[in-house]
């Protein structure tokens, strides 16, 4: 895969998830925030788009802490989680925004991106296809749409194969005996003599079924 091709997806991540990166997410909340929590908030998304992640993301946290049900400090705080490999983390956040309201946009598209970075494209996909069927400006619309052509090409290069595969197996002494004609001695044991029983003959049928998922590297 060419370089071209390993940028393309994320420039389309970059700019269907950050509908909110530029215009941030209005805090909203069922608890009384003080004017410290918003200037927390605004400094928070401020930090996330300078690069300062783990910044960004333990001042969402604190924030998260104050207003558990504010969906705005969810998706960001997913987003912060996000730029920093945290994928659990993020996707906490984003389960918890999607309680809240299962049918917002920039939630859903942050879940596809994660789900695209974790290499889950039918998930992703899904993700996607839920965010298109809300309303959504023209520009990021169509910006989703070519995400989702990505996605559904990543999709098309992962297939199972499947392989059946039967044996048939002889042993001449499946009992492990020594034969009758056969007298041996156990020493330490008063040179017991014991007599060997008849070497008995077994067939044996197996079966087995191999799953195949070749995996494309990037």
């Amino acid at each position: 895969m060419n370089k071209i091709q390993l940028i393309l997806p994320c420039l389309l991540l970059s700019c269907i998830t950050g509908l909110a990166h530029s215009d941030t997410l209005p805090l909203q909340s069922n608890a009384v925030h003080s004017q410290e929590a918003i200037n927390d908030y605004y400094d928070a998304v401020k930090k996330l788009e300078q690069g300062q992640y783990q910044e960004a993301y333990e001042l969402f946290e604190k924030l998260f802490l104050q207003m558990p049900d504010s969906l705005a400090i969810n998706v960001m705080m997913a987003r912060a989680a996000m730029a920093q490999g945290m994928y659990d983390e993020a996707l906490t956040a984003l389960d918890r925004a999607l309680i809240l309201d299962p049918n917002n946009a920039p939630a859903l598209l942050e879940m596809a991106r994660l789900y695209y970075e974790l290499k889950q494209y039918s998930l992703a996909a899904s993700e996607v296809e839920k965010a298109l069927n809300q309303p959504l400006p023209d520009t990021v619309r169509t910006q989703a749409q070519d995400f989702l052509a990505v996605v559904n090409t990543r999709q098309n290069r992962h297939h199972l194969v499947s392989t059946l595969m039967l044996g048939l197996q002889y042993d001449d002494n499946a009992n492990n005996d020594i034969g009758s004609s056969t007298h041996f001695q156990l020493p330490g044991f008063g040179n017991i003599s014991l007599s060997g029983q008849s070497e008995q003959e077994d067939f044996g049928f197996t079966q087995a079924f191999a799953l195949i998922i070749p995996m494309i590297l990037d």
